[in-house]
């Protein structure tokens, strides 16, 4: 997700399965610190949330998250991000699914959220 928001001129359709919206460990079980506070709010989805509308009426983008509702690593965040989009006024899709930070989860909807990006594609420039 943080490559398209870096160059949301060259996506048309973002999605994030499960989060990952700032820099983390591997496991995802710790913020990285990258150095500086500037350096790690140019990391971190959140920095974006308020200049998304006006990019978003320039250059149309389907952005959309889904995370399990039992995945005790990236749901709050995504909740959180989703409370951001909504009071930014953002259009966006959020999803809860039953399940945790599993393959399953993935697995048992990588279909219909590929179909989803790939109906809001936009023809290559």
């Amino acid at each position: 997700m943080l490559v398209a928001l870096h160059h949301l001129d060259r996506f048309s359709a973002v999605e994030s399965w499960s989060g990952y919206f700032h820099a983390t460990n591997p496991q995802g079980t710790r913020a990285l610190d990258l150095g500086s506070p500037a350096r790690n709010a140019h990391a971190s989805a959140h920095t974006f949330v308020s200049s998304l509308h006006r990019s978003f009426s320039h250059r149309p983008t389907f952005f959309a998250f889904y995370v399990g509702r039992g995945d005790d690593r990236f749901r709050d965040e995504n909740e959180l991000l989703d409370r951001e989009l909504d009071q930014a006024r953002v259009p966006h899709v959020f999803q809860l699914y039953a399940g945790g930070h599993r393959q399953t989860v993935w697995t048992a909807h990588a279909r219909a959220w590929l179909e989803l990006a790939l109906d809001h594609l936009l023809p290559a420039k």
